[in-house]
């Protein structure tokens, strides 16, 4: 499974309106890691006290998407996140990536967003830094996306991500995770391979024809933010992607179906397998369904999903079991179960190769696999 202003400001979970602009803007991702491939304790798990996450358990490798980071001071593994300095000292502590490529565009905006969640201790908040802008959150103990406005950069570019400052505490560590750098003025091209788009401003009919054109055929796209950008009266986006999530304001004028969030709120999640998906916010889905098929019916099968499922609500499914244990011959133990958590590995036998999952979610970040 895979999770962001050249002033101070202070941002909840949710990102924070940005004052319209009437010209459209497409931001397009350029660098964009997960660390999702590291696995630990702490951070995304929820962990923040030394009690529920403990400290003997930071020794896992980090696993990098991109090669090419560096770190100051100390740096751990966490849950699909990294973990920035200590909780003993007072110690500097920094990651960095060296460069991030150059391409045709010539755009000088940029935007970086990342998530980031501090040691849980209200009295030691450390200060943050993110490519040279102090970030500033108001609570502790959990995780925060965040964004920051770069201007008059120019690309290669380098990133550095820190808890520096001259007034360092004790506990002066955090979390990392989900750090993506976006470029204004995306090219077709770009556009058509994006994972991840960010709309600005007003897009009349015409531009937002050009975009769907450039997004029919592009099946990696996971995330578009629209929550700053309106569109036509009855307007839909469409990608190569049925698993896209789509985040708009409440009042937008985007009638998509399926996998639209309007606010907090999403009328219908449909899942596809052999799809990327990967939710940028939370959010509730009133109805959420997946769907796969399997070669062949009365066969066991692994399934890891990012919504709970349970037994009674799937239509041709006779078994679900959790995994209990491996053993030293490397057979796998089992045991039967009625209902599964969200994001768990799981086994689930069929009696139909085209089963149906009428689900509910609450909240969806991961990865169908």
């Amino acid at each position: 499974m895979r999770l962001l202003c050249f002033l101070i400001l202070a941002f909840t979970a949710s990102f924070k309106a940005l004052a319209q602009d009437a010209d459209p803007h497409i931001y397009c991702d350029i660098f964009y890691e997960t660390f999702d491939a590291t696995c630990d304790q702490g951070g995304n798990n929820g962990g923040f006290s030394q009690d529920t996450r403990g400290t003997s358990n930071f020794s896992s490798i980090i696993r990098y998407d991109n090669a090419g980071w560096s770190s100051k001071g100390t740096c751990n593994a966490g849950a699909q996140c990294v973990r920035l300095g200590k909780s003993s000292i007072k110690e500097s502590s920094s990651l960095s990536f060296s460069t991030i490529a150059a391409n045709s565009n010539t755009s000088t905006s940029f935007k970086l967003r990342f998530r980031v969640g501090f040691w849980n201790t209200s009295s030691n908040v450390p200060e943050m830094y993110a490519a040279g802008k102090r970030v500033t959150v108001d609570k502790v103990g959990q995780m925060y996306d965040m964004e920051v406005a770069l201007t008059n950069k120019s690309l290669p570019m380098s990133l550095e991500l820190s808890n520096k400052t001259s007034q360092l505490k004790k506990y002066s560590y955090f979390f990392l995770d989900d750090v993506c750098l976006y470029q204004d003025g995306a090219t077709t091209e770009q556009i058509s391979k994006a994972h991840k788009l960010i709309l600005t401003g007003t897009f009349d009919a015409e531009k937002l024809s050009a975009l769907n054109d450039a997004l029919k055929s592009n099946d990696n796209i996971v995330s578009i933010d629209a929550k700053t950008a309106t569109f036509p009266s009855g307007s839909i986006i469409t990608t190569g992607n049925p698993n896209c999530l789509i985040f708009a304001a409440e009042s937008t004028n985007l009638v998509n179906a399926t996998n639209l969030v309007k606010g907090e709120a999403c009328a219908s999640l449909v899942l596809k397998d052999g799809y990327p998906f990967c939710s940028d916010g939370d959010f509730t889905a009133s109805q959420a369904s997946y769907s796969r098929s399997f070669a062949e019916s009365n066969q066991w099968y692994t399934m890891c999903l990012p919504f709970g499922i349970s037994l009674s609500d799937c239509s041709g499914v006779t078994r679900l079991a959790t995994v209990k244990d491996v053993d030293g011959d490397g057979i796998i133990n089992y045991t039967s179960t009625s209902s599964v958590e969200a994001n768990t590995p799981c086994l689930i036998q069929v009696a139909d190769a085209d089963p149906s999952y009428p689900l509910q979610i609450s909240r969806s970040r991961g990865r169908v696999v």
